[in-house]
């Protein structure tokens, strides 16, 4: 059975399978409160969705000061993206939708993303550094 094949066939059917749709992996949370440290909202995240499998990643996006008033808003709540090593570990987060953390009532929503198992750039920086590594070492 050719696996190209197969992810092809399954992604044309809508079919979703961890090697077919890395999107089903990861879910996006919204609603997290601004006022905790960054660190500590993490491992807050990390501590609330570990019931639901193992985590592979937490990307937390920043947050922005609101421009008329100068202050952390409601409009300026977190958006986090968890990143699963299996497709029920996001099953089991986007079901626990509604819990709160630090007095916020989370929203959990399928990512619409794809869970970049590793970045094209960084791959390609990481070729770049090698061959003028391997340059340096020939001349």
């Amino acid at each position: 059975r050719n696996p190209m094949k197969a992810s092809a066939i399954g992604k044309n059917l809508g079919v979703s399978d961890d090697s077919a749709c890395d999107t089903s992996r990861s879910v996006m949370v919204a609603n997290i409160s601004p006022k905790a440290d960054i660190s500590a909202t993490k491992k807050s995240l990390r501590a609330n969705f570990r019931e639901c499998g193992p985590i592979q990643r937490i990307k937390l996006l920043s947050v922005a000061l609101d421009t008329v008033a100068g202050e952390l808003g409601p409009a300026n709540l977190l958006k986090a993206f968890i990143d699963f090593r299996s497709s029920s570990g996001a099953d089991a987060a986007v079901a626990m939708s509604g819990c709160t953390l630090h007095g916020h009532t989370l929203k959990v929503v399928r990512s619409r993303r794809p869970t970049p198992l590793s970045s094209r750039r960084s791959q390609e920086a990481r070729q770049r550094r090698r061959q003028k590594r391997e340059a340096t070492r020939g001349m």
